[in-house]
């Protein structure tokens, strides 16, 4: 019976393959490659031998698990082996463009998104002349502390250069000379290691000391913690400059420090322009939107010098006063649009003097300018606030309209 039962099934099966011979036997199915590849990164912006966090995302339309796996051609990752979702990417020791490649598969197909990263070199202080020329890339300071820049020193910027600033406490301190080439078309930045719509500050550039000397044009400088800082007779010229976002004084000029600055924008700062026993000249510039206050002057009337005038520029939507003058200060105040200088409370005066000292009998020289007001007791009611300051103001020739704009 076993063997009669054996023959049978033998002569079924001989009789099915060729039944079946003739026919496709292969298997097809659909496969969705991976989708939505997109790469985040934790800095914009990488100095030689600096670590990026790199991290990748995708969707799978199967359902699928997929793997994540990153490459090179320079450069270390870790995990060495460049598998993750998240790595990091340590720069190569050359400035230069690196390309860094994200492949994501589901086991069975794979979709690839690629990321250039720019390394720039770092700036080290060299005795002499310090040149920064290159625009494919920017250069860093990398110090805790700020770049010194001494007496017998020049560091230069050419047109087109940005430079990012990686510590907190890091920035410029120039007791040399400072100078930027900037242009309307190529203007040099200065600002922080953030993203777009990251905020972060670094310390700024302070010019210190007799023999320090600035000649800046056509800058953006951006986030620091106050953008201008001269003191102790340096002396700064400001051509086109641009200063937005600091956490405090966009320009700081005390003890006998010189800034002149033409056709520069001082907006959004925790405050505007600070000076104490300094000097400086402004024209065509505009001065907005910064806390606090638009100018705030102070003269103690000794041995340091006081000498500040401000010509046919915008001083408005300051989020306090314009104008605040304490002791003997006294600037010359000429041909301004003046408005909107106020809290969100809505107090705020377009000039507000403090108590004087009693020997403080100086006469604000304030006359034409808009105060963004069309009557006369409207402009008297902006600038005066504290009865007991000895000083008055001139502000003759007062506008109807306001004669400069941004």
């Amino acid at each position: 019976m076993h063997k009669l039962f054996i023959i049978s099934a033998l002569a079924i099966i001989s009789t099915v393959v060729p039944f079946f011979s003739g026919c496709d036997d292969t298997v097809e199915f659909s496969n969705t490659p991976p989708g939505s590849l997109s790469i985040t990164r934790n800095l914009c912006y990488l100095a030689v031998g600096q670590a990026v966090t790199l991290t990748g995302e995708a969707s799978d339309a199967d359902g699928d698990s997929i793997s994540y796996s990153w490459s090179a051609a320079e450069g270390t990752f870790s995990p060495p082996d460049g598998k993750g979702e998240v790595v990091t990417w340590t720069a190569p020791a050359v400035a230069g463009v690196y390309r860094v490649t994200l492949r994501v598969t589901d086991g069975i197909d794979q979709t690839t998104e690629g990321i250039d990263l720019e390394v720039g070199p770092k700036v080290v202080y060299i005795p002499g002349e310090i040149v920064l020329d290159r625009t494919d890339v920017p250069y860093f300071i990398d110090s805790v502390t700020p770049l010194l820049v001494q007496s017998i020193s020049t560091l230069r910027i050419l047109p087109g250069v940005t430079l990012i600033v990686n510590k907190t406490t890091g920035g410029l301190r120039i007791e040399g000379t400072m100078i930027v080439e900037g242009t309307a078309s190529d203007r040099v930045t200065i600002k922080p290691n953030v993203c777009p719509g990251d905020e972060r500050s670094w310390r700024g550039i302070v010019f210190s000391g007799s023999h320090a000397v600035g000649d800046l044009s056509y800058l953006n400088i951006a986030m620091a913690e106050t953008g201008i800082d001269a003191r102790y007779e340096a002396v700064v010229a400001c051509d086109n400059v641009s200063i937005e976002g600091c956490e405090g004084p966009a320009v700081s000029v005390i003890d006998s420090a010189r800034v002149d600055m033409d056709h520069c924008k001082v907006w959004d700062n925790g405050t505007g322009i600070y000076v104490e026993n300094g000097i400086i000249d402004l024209a065509y510039s505009s001065i907005r939107y910064n806390g606090v206050y638009g100018f705030y002057m102070i003269s103690s009337g000794y041995s340091r010098p006081f000498d500040a005038s401000v010509d046919s520029c915008v001083v408005a939507n300051n989020l306090g006063d314009g104008f605040v003058l304490s002791q003997y200060a006294d600037p010359v105040i000429h041909w301004n649009s003046i408005f909107g200088n106020q809290t969100g409370a809505g107090t705020g005066f377009a000039l507000k003097l403090t108590p004087y000292s009693e020997y403080a009998t100086h006469t604000i020289d304030a006359r034409w300018n808009y105060w963004g007001v069309t009557t006369e007791a409207g402009v008297i009611g902006q600038i005066f606030i504290d009865p007991e300051a000895t000083a008055t103001v001139d502000y003759s020739g007062w506008l109807m309209e306001a004669p400069v704009g941004d």
